[in-house]
């Protein structure tokens, strides 16, 4: 509903800035490698501003992101993760349907009492295990995994490509909104893999959650309690930051 309001973060920078346009290219599912493929098909022009996101599940790797890769492994000679070819096949599963309980949440996770009972039970120590989200939280942290290995070297492909044609970096990744408070185990794990992917890269990266700490209304700001999505109060905050960040 924040789109149809025109209250998402984009045009709430949009609604900051003078003679700025500021587009939106995530789309829902998708990941860095469709960001790559994205800047392949579009023109950049000197001073281009790219202000990437990541979300925790970005670094899964899913069927789709293992065709892709194979594609752009033809372009850009990188490396595939080794259970690329297999996912594609269909002769592995991906992590997020590799077990019973797994594949049936996939297919009844969209209905409202199973979101509630999940937030619920992910909150457990003894059950969270079982869910693939944290798993995945998991990955960004493990720099020898063939998910943290591949996401890795994708984000300094993009950045190269788009500096090599006159535009601007700027990495970033949107905060956990259930929970926000000073000891925050989400903006910890994006500290440890930004310290790491850093390292002799030059990236210029925004941590913006302190920000959203400092200027929060509610300790969780998701759209209800059974959609744990960002409020349209969310992004109205962080449009600042990043406004301010990029001196727009």
């Amino acid at each position: 509903f924040c789109a149809f309001e025109k209250k998402t973060l984009s045009d709430y920078m949009e609604k900051q800035t003078k003679n700025v346009d500021v587009f939106n290219f995530g789309i829902n599912g998708k990941t860095v490698i469709n960001y790559l493929d994205i800047v392949d098909k579009i023109s950049i022009k000197e001073n281009d501003i790219f202000l990437v996101f990541l979300y925790d599940n970005d670094i899964a790797l899913s069927k789709e992101v293992c065709d892709l890769a194979i594609i752009k492994n033809k372009k850009y000679n990188l490396p595939l993760p080794p259970s690329c070819p297999l996912i594609s096949k269909m002769k592995k599963n991906e992590k997020s349907s590799n077990t019973v309980f797994k594949r049936i949440n996939n297919k009844i996770r969209h209905l409202k009492v199973v979101a509630l009972t999940k937030d619920a039970f992910v909150n457990i120590p003894s059950l969270r295990k079982f869910f693939f989200r944290t798993e995945y939280n998991k990955l960004w942290t493990d720099f020898e995994s063939e998910e943290n290995t591949y996401i890795s070297k994708l984000i300094i492909l993009l950045k190269n490509k788009i500096e090599k044609n006159g535009g601007k970096f700027y990495l970033t990744y949107f905060p956990n909104v259930t929970s926000i408070k000073k000891e925050n185990t989400n903006q910890l794990m994006w500290k440890k893999y930004f310290s790491k992917i850093n390292s002799g890269n030059d990236l210029v990266i925004f941590d913006p959650y302190d920000y959203l700490l400092e200027n929060k209304t509610l300790s969780n700001m998701t759209r209800s309690l059974s959609n744990d999505h960002p409020s349209c109060d969310v992004y109205n905050i962080l449009s600042s930051y990043y406004t301010k960040k990029l001196k727009l």
